[in-house]
């Protein structure tokens, strides 16, 4: 839910109440939870099944904000990079059948996905194209107005959508 922007009138109350009008946030604890993988429905990625996180989870502990950012600097809880977030097709087909997803419901996403991913690719394919064309409407008309050639607008907008 969004929260409604503080008008004029609100913020002159708050001021003469000796009210801030700053916000600060700070965090006590960090919970450690281990969540399982399932099958996904997102199709991002080039190939393969979907991943996602389950709902369910097991808690493995709480710390201290202090704590937890101490751990971090073992190799081990190391924030990663774009790189590492990758996971490879096989890879995610190894995860999802220790998870024990069979063959079949592993293939079966694999392939909602690829349909997915194709509408997709299509779509933005076919956004450029519009963006394309329109582009060329423009500066069609633009070399229309400015060349005072014997070639009508008109024309010169027929002839730039039919390029495209």
């Amino acid at each position: 839910m969004a929260v409604p922007a503080m008008n004029q009138r609100d913020a002159r109350i708050c001021v003469k109440k000796g009210r801030s009008t700053k916000s600060k946030v700070s965090f006590a604890d960090v919970q450690v939870r281990m969540y399982p993988v399932t099958l996904g429905h997102n199709p991002g990625g080039l190939e393969g099944p979907p991943l996602s996180l389950s709902w369910n989870y097991t808690s493995i502990g709480v710390a201290t904000v202090d704590d937890f950012e101490k751990h971090r600097k073992d190799p081990n809880f190391r924030r990663r990079d774009l790189r590492n977030l990758h996971i490879p097709p096989g890879r995610r087909v190894g995860l999802l059948k220790r998870a024990g997803f069979s063959d079949v419901q592993i293939h079966q996403a694999s392939q909602e996905a690829a349909v997915e991913r194709r509408a997709r690719r299509l779509s933005f394919q076919d956004a450029i194209m519009k963006c394309r064309a329109k582009r060329a409407t423009e500066r069609a008309a633009t070399e229309a107005d400015n060349t005072g050639t014997k070639e009508t607008r008109p024309k010169a907008l027929m002839k730039a959508t039919t390029e495209y």
